[in-house]
């Protein structure tokens, strides 16, 4: 069976959060998932690649409950995606995103908060809260804490995506085109 069969809601849902499996592709979440553990098996959970891989999943994630294909708009997505379903503190928004950029965009883990005007760094740990401020300008994020929270609103967006039938309208547009890698 290839990915033809997997037409309706309830089979797309079961395939891309894993449930469901096809023998000749992946879909985009599990493939997601499957890298993020084989990258925590390693050790390599304070790579700076362990939370770039969290922060794809995460836009993943938002597209299909945004129903946005685009990628303008990625950062508002994202914030309400953050404010929904991952677990922290709410004055913490800003910092999470601020830590998404910097991941993205620097290798030395920099971002520049244009709020406040003041350069922020960060550095990776595996212990403590998910988000420490270790100063003014300095943030330890604790990335064992980030994928168990990734993991955390994975179930909770599974939860309400089958309960909702204009959740379920925006994961199927994003899933015909964003579903599976072969």
């Amino acid at each position: 069976m290839g990915i033809e069969g997997i037409n309706t809601f309830e089979e797309q849902a079961e395939f891309f959060f894993g449930i469901k499996k096809v023998a000749e592709c992946t879909s985009t979440l599990q493939k997601g998932l499957k890298e993020l553990e084989q990258l925590n098996s390693a050790g390599l959970s304070q790579n700076q690649a362990f939370p770039l891989l969290i922060w794809s999943v995460i836009d993943l994630l938002s597209r299909y409950h945004s129903g946005q294909l685009e990628n303008q708009g990625s950062m508002v997505r994202i914030k309400k995606f953050l404010k929904e379903f991952l677990r922290h503190d709410r004055r913490d928004t800003q910092t999470l995103l601020l830590f998404r950029n910097a991941v993205s965009h620097s290798v030395s883990l920099f971002a520049f908060d244009a709020s406040s005007k003041r350069e922020i760094r960060f550095r990776l740990t595996k212990e403590g809260p998910l988000i420490l401020q270790e100063t003014q300008v300095r943030f330890a994020i604790n990335t064992k804490e980030f994928y168990n929270r990734l993991n955390e609103s994975i179930e909770k967006y599974n939860k309400e995506v089958l309960t909702s039938i204009e959740l379920q309208k925006r994961f199927q547009k994003v899933f015909k085109k964003l579903g599976y890698i072969q």
